[in-house]
């Protein structure tokens, strides 16, 4: 296990992915962020988890929530998310595929799918237009007043950006994203959680297990992903030499034709 005395909890801030798991697993805390966040009300949030593991079947690929919480007729996955990755779009895609495909039981009737949010919360900007936010809904190509109403929407924050930012509100919580200010009776909350959890005992050891599981991980996934490339390359050698193997093959058919041809024709002249 790391050890306590070599890590430095003052820099552990909202943004660390089990500080932020952790601080919205309060219930008050994480129903007033979505509010303030989407501009909605919720009068109850019913099922609030962090880490929660969700996947379609045995062998198909499954996805691990930051925050996975649901009121009466809402669904909402909230990720912390630090890294450019590259992908997020098509994550967010395969994320509300799956929140949907685990929100309905066989035999279910598709009206009974939930609203759903799918939320990054990033210190980049994923779609490089210098926006605070990014919120996308399905709309018509031909006719932008035509809605598709899957009530699936996904949105990107970019708390880089917060200075952009013209909502009050969302504007403080994302400049405590950025920087730690507390300027707002949310970012007071979040701050107070943040600095109780760093003091813990309970969290500080979690946090250490924690971060040797991902240290585990990462070592996993490296060797992973260096036997893949390995196998990947192994798989197109094997198919270009099965490729100029054919050739050579293609190129001696010829010249044994060409041979027989040849001596086809010389038996010929010496019968005349």
């Amino acid at each position: 296990m790391i050890e306590s005395h070599l890590i430095d909890w003052e820099k552990i801030t909202i943004t660390n992915n089990m500080m932020f798991c952790t601080v919205m697993q309060d219930e008050e805390i994480c129903r007033e962020f979505l509010e303030t966040m989407l501009h909605i009300k919720i009068d109850r949030l019913t099922y609030v988890k962090s880490e929660d593991t969700i996947g379609n079947d045995i062998l198909g690929k499954g996805i691990r929530l930051d925050v996975h919480v649901k009121d009466s007729d809402r669904e909402f996955d909230l990720e912390m998310q630090m890294t450019d990755t590259q992908e997020l779009p098509l994550r967010a895609r395969f994320y509300h595929s799956l929140l949907d495909a685990d929100a309905l039981d066989k035999g279910q009737s598709y009206d009974m799918l939930k609203e759903s949010f799918v939320i990054f919360i990033c210190p980049f900007d994923v779609f490089g237009k210098g926006l605070p936010v990014y919120s996308f809904d399905r709309t018509c190509l031909e006719d932008s007043r035509v809605k598709l109403g899957d009530k699936s929407h996904t949105v990107f924050f970019n708390f880089g950006a917060w200075e952009k930012v013209g909502d009050h509100e969302i504007k403080n919580v994302l400049k405590y994203f950025q920087n730690g200010t507390v300027e707002s009776p949310l970012t007071e909350k979040i701050n107070s959680m943040v600095t109780h959890n760093r003091y813990k005992r309970e969290w500080r050891e979690r946090f250490m297990t924690y971060e040797q599981d991902m240290a585990v991980r990462e070592k996993y996934w490296y060797k992973d992903g260096v036997a893949a490339g390995m196998a990947a390359q192994k798989a197109e050698d094997e198919k270009i030499i099965q490729e100029k193997e054919f050739k050579l093959q293609e190129q001696a058919s010829e010249i044994a034709r060409i041979l027989e041809e040849n001596a086809r024709m010389k038996a010929l002249l010496e019968n005349k």
